[in-house]
């Protein structure tokens, strides 16, 4: 005999099973999964004409829940990039570990990626709550005036280090980097860094315990201080209107403040699974005189250190297999 089902499994005034639902919604938005945008309306009267009967806009958006549908923005890439090279470049940690023999001596390797942004006295609108009948009132300019922070972070620490400086050119680049090796004296830094032109001029000298390492080009969804500078505009930037430049500097230089309090979140948002696989081998390669191959100079250089237990296991035993450890 049969177990009974619960009143979700009955589904008593369903239009149709769930099955049919997911072909249905297979067939009318297999053009969202290539970014294509999706009008609900549109889809409705598609999926009626499939059904055969008439349905309310409530419904289709059910629908959608039940097969684990969201309202998202997509993810954007350069329009010409190039998806193997940047692959490659992903799981590749050969690059790195030859980036960390050129050291005078052997360090602990910390990667840590640099970008700049610029912002400016150009306000940003975007949507907030409101009670009915309330229409929220900001202010808003059109100043093209603009200053520029650089940042550098470790996504295995969440360390962050900022400046906020007039240009983007050669000489304020240097500047950060001398800075960034001296507040870490006793570590390989790896930093990388995209194509800018100044970030490829012959004047810029890096630090001896600095090395650059270039994205490949028309890449800049591999650099996750692009969704750090994403999380600093949507939490202190958003409807705020400036007076002046050196208002915007003050928040923008405690925005960054309050980050680097925050590790844990740093780590949340940029320590992404090829970014700790690539660093785990490159410190196994290197890892200096007195270390086994698989143990950490220091816990706080782990790149699994904010991960629970069963899953840090899990990587470093995956890690080891790979390297035939």
């Amino acid at each position: 005999m049969d177990l009974p089902r619960s009143k979700r499994q009955l589904r008593n005034r369903s239009n149709t099973d769930l099955e049919q639902e997911k072909k249905i919604l297979d067939e009318v938005l297999a053009n969202a999964a290539t970014g294509g945008v999706v009008i609900i309306p549109g889809i409705k009267l598609d999926i009626e004409v499939r059904l055969g009967k008439t349905l309310a806009l409530s419904s289709v958006y059910r629908m959608l829940a039940r097969h684990g549908w969201r309202k998202l923005a997509p993810d954007t890439q350069h329009a010409h990039d190039e998806p193997q090279a940047r692959e490659d470049w992903k799981n590749s940690f050969v690059a790195l570990v030859e980036v960390v023999a050129i050291f005078a001596k052997v360090r602990p390797l910390r990667p840590m990626f640099q970008d700049a942004a610029r912002f400016g006295l150009i306000s940003d609108t975007r949507h907030r709550r409101a009670c009915r009948p309330m229409h929220p009132m900001v202010k808003a300019m059109v100043t093209h005036q603009y200053t520029y922070a650089y940042g550098a972070f470790s996504p295995l620490a969440g360390r962050c280090d900022s400046f906020v400086l007039p240009h983007v050119n050669t000489e304020c680049m240097q500047l950060f980097i001398t800075e960034i090796a001296q507040r870490l004296p006793d570590e390989g830094i790896v930093m990388v860094i995209d194509g800018a032109g100044w970030h490829q001029s012959k004047g810029l000298k890096p630090p001896e315990t600095l090395r650059l390492h270039f994205l490949p080009s028309f890449s800049p969804e591999l650099n996750p201080q692009e969704h750090l500078w994403d999380e600093l505009r949507e939490k202190y930037f958003h409807n705020q209107a400036f007076e002046s430049l050196d208002a915007l500097e003050a928040l923008l230089l405690a925005g960054p403040r309050r980050r680097e309090e925050a590790p844990g979140i740093v780590k949340s948002i940029s320590a992404w699974d090829w970014i700790l696989h690539s660093v785990f081998h490159a410190n196994q390669n290197w890892a200096p005189t007195g270390h086994r191959a698989n143990q950490w100079p220091s816990q706080d250089r782990s790149p699994y250190r904010s991960l629970s237990p069963e899953r840090r296991n899990g990587r470093q035993a995956a890690c080891g297999a790979a390297c035939g450890g």
